[in-house]
């Protein structure tokens, strides 16, 4: 539950738009951009919520209706949310990655090691389906990248955002806290 609450704050916090300014200014300018930002974003905030439902919440309500102003159809724009939105139980901190640790006795930080990278595959991989169709049916607008100082700014204020993963990780690798006290410890970092 602090996972979620801590992905919850960072959304009212409005933490999150810089999550997805962020994704936009990496991958917006690619054809089926906000199908990609929409992706993007998920992996992000996956890495700071750890939960699939927060993903849903605050991404969706955020990404689909813009989705479907520039055209991409609503069955689109809902089933790249779902799907991309699935990758928080494998990014971690992933919710369900501690309780399936606690219950079986298995290292969390080592789950959370092994979880990394296929969440990253399953992104990428989503990224090419989301490419292909946006191709195939001509869905979207192609956004241009912003002046160098604008996207320097873009960067600079999702930083902080984007330490919540490293900071909740390494905590747990080295001992700092444990996967529970992990929870608290984003809560607090987020506040």
């Amino acid at each position: 539950p602090m996972f979620v609450l801590s992905g919850e704050l960072l959304n009212r916090f409005q933490m999150t738009d810089r999550l997805i300014a962020l994704a936009q200014l990496m991958v917006g300018w690619i054809r089926g951009g906000l199908a990609h930002v929409n992706i993007l974003a998920s992996m992000l905030f996956a890495g700071v919520s750890g939960s699939i439902f927060g993903d849903l919440a605050s991404i969706g309500t955020i990404m689909i209706p813009a989705m479907v102003r520039e055209r991409y159809g609503r069955a689109f724009s809902a089933a790249v949310t779902a799907s991309s939105a699935l990758i928080g139980a494998i990014i971690p901190p992933s919710t369900i990655m501690v309780i399936i640790g606690a219950h079986l006795g298995l290292s969390v930080g080592a789950l959370f090691a092994a979880g990394l990278l296929p969440g990253i595959l399953i992104g990428l991989a989503l990224m090419v389906v989301a490419y292909v169709q946006a191709r195939r049916r001509k869905l979207g607008e192609i956004h241009r990248l912003p002046p160098p100082r604008e996207a320097t700014r873009i960067v600079l204020a999702a930083i902080p955002v984007l330490t919540v993963p490293v900071f909740l990780i390494s905590g747990i690798v080295f001992g700092v806290f444990t996967p529970t006290e992990a929870g608290a410890a984003a809560v607090a970092y987020s506040l």
